[in-house]
């Protein structure tokens, strides 16, 4: 399997979490093209295998952040918001 389907495989794996999670806790679902779209401007920052592996609380976190601050235009964050799961700058 290619790098981009490997990533898209865990792109939709943190969609499919995010979903339950909201419904499991009773929390406000985001809208899951919007956040697809967000995730993606950012993606060269995320870790996704770190992100998945987070408990429920620090991956909410991670995704209430990226829908608040996310600037699709810029492809950059808001806010002083930094992912927890975010690559650290070389």
């Amino acid at each position: 399997m290619s790098n981009n389907k490997k990533e898209l495989t865990k792109v939709f794996s943190v969609l499919d979490r995010a979903e339950d999670l909201c419904i499991t806790y009773t929390l406000p679902c985001p809208d899951r093209s919007e956040l697809l779209h967000k995730i993606l401007c950012v993606r060269e920052v995320l870790d996704f295998d770190a992100w998945l592996l987070f408990d429920d609380s620090n991956f909410m976190h991670d995704v209430q952040g990226i829908m608040s601050n996310v600037r699709i235009i810029k492809g950059t964050f808001a806010n002083c918001f930094f992912p927890r799961c975010g690559k650290e700058s070389k």
